[in-house]
């Protein structure tokens, strides 16, 4: 976020900036705070580091209200030069609206490269200036801070696509840290585990593809993780999987991906399918391919005495064909015409895995990516919410625990 201090008696100047920028304060890309008075001000710099000090040349002069000086911005600017108290802002900007003593107020300003912008009540010119000054400073900001983060290495980064997940990953018993000063819409949170690994973790602000793709990208691009992981909740392939398996995406892709034509008839629609499927690593395949039988019964134990309910079924491992589609499956006609003959072996079916490891296998960076899920339902229209929670544990806990092994293949 990028924090402004506005010192100003006039009410209606600082509504007029508050109102001008109101789209930026809503999205928290940006904060105004503001005082009427310099001993006030003096107070606020004092207890928070500011980007901006919008500072009005004519305010009352230290310890009154009512006693307006010509140089009381001036003043201030000296009390802040001067005090070891004051939490230096990194930009300072001047604002009146009188001609008398301007050019002697813009040298003072321009003594310690600080400008002078002439304010009217008339025209827009000088927030039009403001505005040019404040996305400058921003995006300055942005590209110093993200350059910092990148600088650090990030292990990996966790990407999930709806609530139920986030909240098992932000459960796990790891420590979350929110991420500051990445100017873009998603929240970022990073962790390190016992062994020193870095983790990032970003949930979709919607289910789907495009929005899967979109928070992949924006996230390797911040964070220059070595891995890429998707876990969470899929849905599974009735007689291929049971509830709480977890299906390893070995290849996935975009199962509507094709062109449609019309049948015999006019009413009936015939796709003609175009898939591409991407694979995951082979160093990452041969690491899950080991028993981790004593691994998942532990995983469904720890389940069973935090929520005093006894999951009875172990814990299956299934490395294989996870699709990817635009919508929700509740029949299973869609999964026996469209998406089994183009992958007999099919296991399950998401909405973003395929464009998780679209985004990442097109990156510049070239993070090693996977998608760990478990089985909540199957594609069929008995869905229910029963075995989300489960789910999304048990998807966590199996990255979790197997995360030091795996970042030794990528």
């Amino acid at each position: 976020m990028y924090d402004i201090l506005m010192v100003d008696d006039d009410v209606t100047k600082i509504d007029t900036v508050l109102q001008y920028f109101d789209a930026d304060i809503k999205t928290n890309m940006i904060n105004i705070d503001y005082e009427l008075e310099v001993k006030k001000a003096c107070k606020a710099l004092e207890t928070k580091k500011y980007d901006l000090l919008i500072l009005d040349i004519q305010l009352p002069t230290l310890g009154s209200k009512d006693n307006l000086s010509t140089r009381g911005g001036i003043d201030l600017l000296h009390i802040i030069e001067n005090s070891d108290r004051i939490k230096k802002p990194a930009e300072i900007i001047g604002l009146t609206a009188h001609d008398e003593g301007y050019k002697e107020n813009e040298n003072e300003l321009r003594k310690s490269m600080w400008m002078l912008i002439k304010y009217s009540r008339e025209e827009n010119a000088w927030l039009e200036q403001l505005k040019k000054k404040v996305y400058y400073s921003i995006r300055a900001k942005q590209e110093y801070n993200v350059t910092e983060i990148a600088s650090s290495i990030y292990d990996c980064a966790i990407i999930v696509a709806v609530k139920s997940e986030f909240e098992a990953v932000y459960n796990c018993g790891l420590i979350w840290n929110k991420i500051e000063n990445i100017y873009d819409s998603t929240i970022y949170y990073e962790s390190i585990t016992d062994t020193g690994k870095r983790l990032v973790l970003a949930c979709q602000h919607q289910m789907g593809m495009v929005a899967a793709s979109l928070l992949t990208g924006k996230i390797i691009s911040h964070f220059k993780p070595k891995l890429v992981c998707m876990i969470g909740i899929t849905a599974g392939r009735k007689g291929e999987v049971n509830l709480g398996d977890i299906i390893i995406a070995n290849e996935s892709w975009d199962y509507g991906s094709g062109k449609i034509r019309t049948g015999e008839n006019d009413n009936e629609y015939i796709l003609e399918p175009d898939p591409h499927q991407i694979c995951i690593d082979v160093r990452l395949k041969e690491y899950l391919l080991i028993d981790f039988s004593e691994l998942l019964y532990s995983i469904r134990r720890e389940w069973n005495s935090r929520n005093g309910s006894k999951q009875t079924r172990d814990i299956n491992i299934h490395i294989g064909a996870l699709a990817s589609g635009a919508a929700v499956i509740q029949t299973e006609n869609i999964v026996t015409n469209f998406i089994q003959p183009h992958h007999r072996k099919v296991l399950g079916i998401d909405m973003e895995t395929y464009a998780v490891y679209y985004a990442a296998c097109n990156s510049v960076f070239k993070p090693k990516f996977l998608s760990i899920k478990a089985v909540c339902d199957y594609a069929n229209q008995y869905k229910n919410d029963n075995y989300q929670e489960y789910a999304a544990f048990v998807s966590i806990k199996f990255l979790l625990c197997n995360l030091d092994g795996l970042l030794e293949r990528v």
